[in-house]
């Protein structure tokens, strides 16, 4: 916390409270949908995995129900309105993330769109395709137009909402009252070992309601080439879970690091080449490699790009809890509302 930023974190305060308030209250329209929509994101900015948690929920919905939809505001991209996720597409066009995902499921079975209006995606989605099971909505929990009939609120456990404040003071977009909405909140990122003594005191810090179910996942990280050195390059919120994987692994990197969803230029390219020549390996996120992408590195140093996979994995053996509540919610006969 920045104490001299507090009075505009108060300032803050009163335009989310005031814009929430009209919500609760009606004022400002909510619109529902006939079928699930499941939503996932936090009340802080970036850096709780909100899209390996999102791939990790869609795998189990399409093996669980069938068609499904992923729906993203696709945050640093250069276009407007509505837009379908192609694998021809580029992290320009459509944001990296979704990207990444589309790449990662691709697969009719899955349709991946963007569009800064949740509400008009989720019709031209619809529009699109008119079979579709469900959709999860990527980082709409501030979105409040639509309302999700489950709401996933991811946190950092280095960083847990209840102990962070309002921007600019702290992260947070708007007061931990919003955690309120939700029907899940999940502790990302935590250590693997994660005692039962230090389960409790985060509870204890998060004090959820009665409808609330808390579940802890951890990175999984896939298998890496056995190397001893490596150029790592991220350009992602919160990097020292994957260089703290990486020196357990006993691998020495020089790491590039660059911004959230920072846009490569010529420049960093031109870094990137010069650094390269002296390691083996280049590693990566998959979400950064799609940003990459649009450098067109020479072949010689393309071959050498190693993006990591990264997935989330349930600590405590709740798994299983955290899937039946989802293929319970998705399979209501009543879901959601009809159209208004």
């Amino acid at each position: 916390m920045t104490p001299l930023l507090l009075p505009l974190a108060w300032i803050y305060h009163g335009v989310t409270a005031l814009r929430n308030t009209l919500f609760d209250r009606g004022v400002l329209p909510s619109r529902q949908f006939p079928l699930p929509l499941i939503g996932v994101g936090n009340l802080a900015v970036g850096g709780t995995g909100k899209t390996p948690h999102t791939e990790w929920i869609v795998e189990r919905l399409t093996a669980h129900i069938g068609k499904v939809g992923i729906l993203s505001r696709g945050y640093g991209r250069t276009t407007r309105g509505f837009r379908r996720v192609m694998t021809t597409s580029t992290a320009s066009e459509v944001g990296d993330e979704p990207l990444q995902m589309r790449l990662h499921f691709d697969t009719p079975q899955v349709l991946c769109a963007v569009s800064e209006n949740r509400c008009k995606g989720v019709e031209r989605l619809l529009e699109a395709a008119p079979d579709l099971d469900a959709i999860v909505l990527d980082d709409a929990f501030q979105h409040r137009y639509i309302r999700p009939g489950m709401n996933i609120l991811l946190t950092d456990y280095r960083c847990l909402y209840a102990n962070d404040y309002l921007l600019p003071a702290g992260r947070l977009r708007e007061s931990r009252r919003g955690a309120q909405r939700a029907q899940i909140i999940i502790v990302t990122k935590c250590p693997s070992d994660l005692s039962r003594a230090d389960r409790s005191r985060v509870l204890q810090a998060l004090a959820p309601l009665p409808y609330q179910d808390v579940y802890f996942t951890t990175l999984a990280y896939a298998p890496l080439p056995k190397v001893s050195d490596a150029l790592l390059i991220t350009g992602i919120a919160h990097p020292e879970p994957l260089l703290e994987h990486l020196s357990a692994e006993g691998i020495e990197v020089e790491h590039l690091h660059f911004a959230d969803h920072h846009r490569f230029t010529d420049a960093d390219r031109r870094c990137i080449l010069e650094r390269a020549e002296a390691h083996p390996l280049i590693l990566t996120t998959q979400k950064d490699a799609v940003r990459l992408a649009e450098l067109n590195l020479p072949e010689a140093i393309a071959s050498r790009l190693h993006p990591i996979r990264i997935t989330p994995r349930f600590l405590f053996d709740e798994e299983d809890a955290f899937i039946n509540t989802l293929y319970n919610y998705v399979s209501k006969d009543s879901r959601n509302s009809s159209l208004d």
